[in-house]
């Protein structure tokens, strides 16, 4: 619903899978009488899904089982049961294609949104600030909403890429920066061979979706490490859980060998520990200092996104075919410049080998940036930027994302957490390690929504035991994390 300017209890920007998770956890603090005002500010046309989630690739699959996708926190089932009831031969260890995922956010929208009194603003915000009594966020068009609280749920965003790229180059379509854009990888049938600057998620869907285009014989995918994702077992991998807490004083190097030697020690595998340990991590990772948080990320460096973030089975055995078959080839490199070569993209790579190994120099149609999240330095957001600009927003100290505490609050240029502006999802990764998956984001709602009504499972109130707001966490009843 569109709506003039008006005060609100919590203006949202944002209408993607974060804002999406948290109207369902505010849905499920419900207050005593009466109903919520909120205001959702964002240029979507389509409210819920956000853009990864509207491909029309049916190979593109989510690489979290769906029994751990449901939106709501209280009814882990959730998901399953609208997919099923939709017609979908969905169960709970079932892989999910994302644009079957994408309808299911859509439908949670509609139906959590229903429950407020919410002002719709299809625009961009394009400036933030707190004033006396909350926040005041100013639109695009010239709106201006105030409300007692902001809550910034942007997603991860586009960035500038890593490497230069001729303007030649772009004007002639030879670069596409973003493969989840509109046209994205549409314009590129007929090129005989591309490159995929990067080897992580985005790069398998990317060549996927171009294995299939007419004239594209090959695919080469260029990245520091030259490795794909792992892949998800193909079958449960519940793990023992008799993991001992790691050992003080914590320190990089003794949180990586706990996890090594855990999964070294676990009889059902690596992959189990990992999703076994995925909720402990966060607070570990928190509790580092932050020249800790460098060294780790140093000394994992792409591995720890490559073994926690996988592929699919049967995206991996896709992959493995495109491979076997010779028409995707990984290799080691970092891509330094794309310049224009008469027809053809030349893509120059430090550190290559004359030996064939590495090529210094790769020369195809068309290059397309999989890089994956970028870091804040490089983060194309015009609200962002303002936003630490002016202060109400500074970076954490590895640039990852945005400096938060504990409980999401945004920390300002003070140094002080604010009392009215909170982040949720990508931009606190920095902060929490793990901060884009569904079930990350699931957490960090509820934490938010209990916070923001006064829940009594609020970080400021004594926690509540019931098995209900166990449930709410991802705990279960007996408070272990799952």
């Amino acid at each position: 619903m569109e709506t003039a300017a008006a005060d609100a209890e919590v203006v949202v920007i944002g209408a993607g899978p974060a804002a999406t998770l948290f109207l369902a956890a505010m849905g499920a603090c419900r207050p005593t009488a009466g109903r919520r005002r909120l205001a959702v500010v964002a240029p979507d046309e389509v409210d819920g899904p956000g853009v990864p989630y509207r491909t029309a690739d049916p190979r593109h699959r989510m690489n979290v089982p769906a029994g751990q996708l449901s939106v709501r926190a209280d009814a882990p089932d959730d998901f399953v049961t609208w997919a099923q009831r939709e017609g979908a031969p969905v169960t709970a260890g079932s892989f999910v294609p994302r644009r079957l995922y994408g309808e299911y956010l859509a439908w949670a929208w509609c139906t959590w949104a229903s429950a407020f009194d919410v002002g719709r603003f299809r625009e961009a915000a394009t400036a933030l600030r707190p004033v006396v009594g909350g926040v005041e966020v100013r639109t695009a068009r010239g709106a201006v909403l105030r409300a007692r609280h902001a809550v910034l749920a942007v997603g991860p965003g586009a960035g500038t890429p890593p490497f230069e790229v001729a303007d030649e180059v772009r004007a002639d379509g030879g670069f596409v920066a973003d493969p989840w854009a509109p046209a994205g990888l549409a314009g590129l049938e007929g090129a005989r061979r591309v490159v995929l600057v990067g080897t992580g998620l985005t790069a398998v869907d990317a060549a996927l979706t171009l294995s299939a285009a007419r004239g594209v014989e090959e695919i080469v995918a260029v990245s520091p490490s030259g490795a794909l994702p792992c892949a998800h077992a193909d079958g449960p991998t519940a793990a023992a859980l008799a993991v001992p807490p790691p050992p003080e004083p914590l320190t990089a190097r003794t949180l990586l060998r706990w996890v090594h030697g855990a999964c070294r020690d676990e009889p059902n595998g690596w992959r189990a520990v990992l999703d076994a340990l995925r909720f402990d991590l966060g607070p570990l990772w928190s509790r580092l200092a932050p020249a800790e948080r460098g060294r780790l990320a140093r000394l994992v460096g792409s591995r720890w996104t490559r073994h926690r973030h996988r592929m699919a089975p049967a995206v991996h055995a896709e992959v493995e075919a495109l491979v076997a078959a010779g028409r995707l080839r990984v290799q080691r490199g970092r891509v330094r410049r794309i310049r224009s070569a008469g027809e053809a993209v030349r893509v120059e790579l430090a550190g290559g080998r004359s030996d064939g190994a590495c090529p210094p120099l790769l020369e195809a149609e068309a290059v397309v940036d999989c890089s994956g999240l970028p870091p804040l330095s490089r983060l194309a957001d015009p609200l962002v930027r303002r936003l630490l600009d002016d202060g109400v927003l500074v970076p954490d100290p590895l640039g990852l994302g945005v400096l938060t505490d504990a409980q999401g609050r945004a920390v300002g240029g003070t140094g002080t957490p604010s009392h009215v502006v909170s982040v949720l999802g990508a931009l606190r990764r920095g902060t929490e390690l793990e901060a884009t998956a569904v079930p990350d984001l699931r957490r960090q709602a509820v934490a938010l929504a209990r916070r923001l009504t006064g829940h009594p499972a609020s970080p400021c109130c004594p926690p509540c035991a019931s098995p209900s707001c166990a449930a709410m966490d991802g705990r279960s009843p007996g408070g272990r994390d799952r």
